[in-house]
C-alpha cells in the first residue's frame, strides 16, 4: 500500500483475507481497513503536479465537442 500511498484511517488487518472462501468467495480484500477514496485520490502525491489532469468529461449529447478538463489544483479548490 506505501507504493501506491494509499492513507488509511484505519490500518487493514491484511492484505487479503482468505479464512473464509465459503462465504467469501475470493477472499476479503483490506479487511478492517477505514479510508476515504476521494482524500486518496485529490492527495498531493510524488510525481503528481497541481496542473496534472485529473478529470476528462464531454457533456451528455454532445459528442462532436471537445473533451473538457479539470487539474488536480483546480479539483481540490472546488471541494475544500
Amino acid at each position: 500500500m506505501d507504493e501506491l500511498d494509499v492513507k488509511f484511517h484505519t490500518e487493514p488487518e491484511c492484505i487479503l483475507d482468505t479464512d473464509n472462501l465459503e462465504d467469501c468467495p475470493g477472499g476479503r480484500w483490506l479487511p478492517g481497513a477505514c479510508l476515504n477514496a476521494a482524500e486518496s485520490c485529490l492527495r498531493s502525491h510524488k510525481g503528481r503536479r497541481d496542473e496534472d489532469i485529473a478529470l476528462l468529461w464531454r457533456d451528455e449529447g454532445m459528442d462532436d465537442e471537445p473533451l473538457k478538463s479539470l487539474s488536480f489544483g483546480k479539483l481540490r479548490a472546488k471541494v475544500r
